[in-house]
C-alpha cells in the first residue's frame, strides 16, 4: 500500500462531507480506482502489494500471498472487524480500488468472486492484536495452504477467522500460537460445505473460548481435536458443534469438557437421529477401541477404507457425561464414530507387498471357481441357533446361544466364508455383528439351514412392504441411499416395483420412484399393522422406556383409559439371549401390549 490512514479519519471525513484528502498529511498517496462502479473478476490485476510489503498474485483463482508484515497502520478494518466483512478481502480491494472498497463495493465483490483458494508462500507477521475475521467472507474459497506461515503471536482476537466461507471443504490448522489470551469463537461458523477439520496441532494454551466454533457447518463429518494440552471448560464449548447433524467421526483430547445442550445438537435433530434413520448406523456412538477405522489414502474426503470399531457404545448423553468432569474423562485421545449395523461395517485387508519369486508353471488343476474371491454377506437368525468355535458342532465348543426374536430385532452375522463338516454338512463362517451383545465381534460357525437363518436383505420384491423400524426409514432419489428426500414413519405401507442390488445389499424401488433399504430389520413384506387404539382392561402404568422402566404415569382400573397407539417396539431389543416382549408406544412413553391388560378398540 502507498498510504497510511486510520479508519476513524476516513469515517469522520465522510460524515462531515469533507474531502478524504483533508488532514491526512503528505504521506497519503491516493490510489486511482479502476472501473470503480462496474468492477468484475476479469477487471482485477494479476498482482499487487498490500500492507506496504506483502505481495500478492491472482491466477486461475489462486491467491498467493508472499511474506511480509501485516502492519496495523494499514490494516484497514482492524478496529471494526465483522463476520460479514473479511479483513483480507477488504485490504485487497483497498490496494486496487481505494479506501471506499468495503463490503458490497465493486472490487470487494470482484475479489470475492475470483478467489477459489489461498496460498501462503512466505512468513506473514503482524503486530496487530486484532486478527478477527481475517479470512472471512471468502465465498468461493475451497482450501487454504501454507497456513503455517501465518504468525499470530501478538493476536488477542482470532474470532471468526474462517467464518462464512461456505465452500471451504477441508482444513488442517497449524499451531496458531499467541502469547496473550485470545478467542477462537465462531472460527468456522457458517462454513456449510466444510467436511473435514484437523485441529490436532492447535496450541490452545491461551485460548479463552471456543463457542460456536463449528456452528451451522451442516456437512461437517470429521473433526480431530486430539492433543489439546490445556483443559477446556464446558462453558467454553457452548454451541461448539451446533447444527452439525452429519458429524460422525470426532477425536477428543482428554482435556475436552462437554456440557449438555452445547454439542451434538442441530435444531432439535441430534446426530444420533440422523444416524438411526439410515440402514448403516443404529443411532449410538462407539469408540474405535481395538477396532479399525481409517480412510482411503488417509483422506477423509475419499471415504472409509475400514469402518469396524470395537469399543464402548455411548448415547449422546453418555458421551457428554463422559467428558463432563476430570474424574470420568479418558486419559488419552479417543476417537468416536457412529455405531454401525452389519450393513455399515467395512473391512478392507491391509495391502500385502509380495516377495518376488520365480513365476511358477501354470497349474492346470486350478479352476476358475477356485480363484473366485468370497463376497461377504449378512444373515439373520430366524430361530434359536448356536455359535460354535468349530464347524463340527458340540456342546463343548458352543460359544453362545442366540434367541429367536421378532424380525426387527433378529440377531445378525456377517458371513465371511463357508465350511463343510466331514459328513458333508455346510456351515457359515461368521462374525457376530450385534453391537450391544456380549458376543459382539466373536467369530465362529453357524448353521446354514434355511429354516434357521435367512439373508438380512430381501432378494425379491414383494408388492407391498411395511416400515417396522421404530424410528422410521428414509426415502432417497438414488439406489446408493445418499441425500434423503423424504421419511416414512413406522407402520407406513409402501408399494414396491423392483428390487435393486447395490454392492452386497439390496434396495427397494417404490412406485413413486424413490428408493429405500431392503433390510428386513427395517421393513417387512406385506401389510403389517397394530391396533390404532387400545383400552385398558385393568390398571396400567406408562413408562419412559420400552423395557417398562422409569414409570411416569399410573392409570386406575376404573378409568379404562383409551390410548392412541403411535408405534410399537420390543423390550430387550439389543439382547441376543432374550426374546423380548411387544410394547405399544403412546403419547408420553410405552405401555404393555399384553392382551390381559389392554384390548383393541374397534
Amino acid at each position: 500500500m502507498k498510504w497510511r490512514i486510520g479508519l476513524g479519519l476516513v469515517a469522520l471525513g465522510v460524515v462531515l462531507g469533507l474531502s478524504p484528502l483533508i488532514g491526512l498529511g503528505t504521506n497519503y498517496v491516493p490510489v486511482t480506482p479502476v472501473n470503480l462502479v462496474t468492477a468484475q473478476a476479469d477487471d482485477l490485476p494479476s498482482s499487487g502489494t498490500m500492507y506496504d510489503d506483502v505481495t500478492w498474485t491472482l491466477k486461475d483463482g489462486v491467491l498467493t500471498l508472499g511474506g511480509g508484515s501485516l502492519d496495523p497502520g494499514t490494516f484497514i478494518i482492524a478496529t471494526t472487524p465483522s463476520s460479514t466483512q473479511g479483513q483480507l478481502l477488504t485490504d485487497l480491494a483497498w490496494s486496487v480500488g481505494g479506501y471506499n472498497q468495503g463490503l458490497n463495493a465493486p472490487y470487494y465483490q470482484a475479489f470475492q468472486n475470483a478467489i477459489t483458494s489461498v496460498k501462503f508462500t512466505g512468513k506473514l507477521t503482524s503486530s496487530s492484536a486484532n486478527l478477527a475475521y481475517l479470512f472471512a467472507d471468502l465465498s468461493n474459497v475451497t482450501s487454504f495452504s501454507g497456513l503455517d506461515n501465518l504468525d499470530v503471536t501478538n493476536a488477542t482476537d482470532l474470532t471468526g477467522l474462517f467464518t462464512n466461507d461456505p465452500h471451504l471443504v477441508s482444513i488442517k490448522l497449524p499451531a496458531l500460537s499467541a502469547n496473550s489470551s485470545h478467542s477462537l469463537t465462531s472460527m468456522f461458523s457458517g462454513d456449510s460445505d466444510l467436511r473435514y477439520a484437523d485441529l490436532s496441532s492447535l496450541d490452545n494454551a491461551n485460548v479463552t473460548g471456543y463457542q460456536q466454533m463449528f456452528a451451522y457447518a451442516g456437512n461437517l463429518e470429521t473433526v480431530n481435536l486430539a492433543n489439546w494440552p490445556v483443559p477446556v471448560s464446558a462453558s467454553q464449548t457452548a454451541g461448539f458443534l451446533f447444527s452439525t447433524p452429519k458429524l460422525q467421526n470426532v477425536t477428543f483430547s482428554p482435556n475436552m469438557r462437554l456440557k449438555a445442550g452445547n454439542i451434538f445438537t442441530s435444531s432439535g435433530l441430534t446426530n444420533n437421529a440422523l444416524a438411526a434413520s439410515t440402514e448403516k448406523y443404529d443411532g449410538m456412538w462407539i469408540s474405535v477401541g481395538t477396532g479399525k477405522v481409517n480412510f482411503v489414502n488417509s483422506d477423509p474426503l475419499q471415504g472409509y477404507r475400514n469402518y469396524d470399531p470395537h469399543g464402548t457404545v455411548y448415547s449422546n448423553a453418555d458421551l457428554i457425561a463422559l467428558y463432563g468432569s476430570d474424574s470420568t474423562a479418558p486419559t488419552t485421545n479417543e476417537t468416536y464414530v457412529w455405531n454401525p449395523t452389519a450393513a455399515g461395517i467395512i473391512t478392507t485387508p491391509d495391502p500385502v507387498i509380495p516377495t518376488p519369486t520365480p513365476t511358477p508353471a501354470p497349474d492346470t488343476t486350478t479352476t476358475e471357481e477356485d480363484q473366485a474371491v468370497f463376497q461377504p454377506f449378512s444373515v439373520s437368525a430366524t430361530q434359536k441357533i448356536g455359535l460354535y468355535s468349530s464347524k463340527n458342532f458340540t456342546a463343548a465348543n458352543r460359544v453362545a446361544w442366540y434367541a429367536q426374536k421378532p424380525q426387527m430385532k433378529q440377531p445378525t452375522f456377517l458371513v465371511t466364508g463357508t465350511a463343510t463338516t466331514k459328513n458333508g454338512t455346510a456351515r457359515y463362517q461368521v462374525r457376530d455383528t450385534n453391537r450391544n451383545a456380549s458376543t459382539y465381534g466373536q467369530t465362529g460357525y453357524i448353521t446354514t439351514s434355511a429354516d434357521a437363518v435367512t439373508s438380512t436383505y430381501y432378494q425379491n420384491a414383494p408388492q407391498t412392504v411395511t416400515v417396522i423400524n421404530p424410528t422410521g426409514i428414509n426415502g432417497y432419489n438414488n439406489a446408493t441411499l445418499t441425500r434423503p428426500i423424504t421419511a416414512y414413519p413406522q407402520g407406513k405401507q409402501l408399494k414396491v416395483t423392483a428390487v435393486v442390488t447395490k454392492g452386497l445389499t439390496t434396495r427397494f424401488q417404490l412406485a413413486n420412484g424413490t428408493y429405500i433399504s431392503a433390510n428386513k430389520q427395517l421393513v417387512i413384506a406385506g401389510k403389517y399393522a397394530v391396533p390404532a387404539k387400545v383400552r385398558a382392561k385393568t390398571a396400567v402404568n406408562r413408562y419412559g422406556t420400552v423395557n417398562l422402566t422409569q414409570k411416569n404415569k399410573h392409570y386406575r382400573q376404573k378409568a379404562h383409559q383409551v390410548f392412541t397407539v403411535l408405534g410399537w417396539d420390543y423390550s430387550r431389543g439389543t439382547s441376543t439371549t432374550t426374546t423380548g416382549t411387544l410394547r405399544y408406544r403412546v403419547a408420553g412413553g410405552y405401555i404393555t401390549a399384553n392382551s390381559k391388560y389392554v384390548t383393541r378398540v374397534k
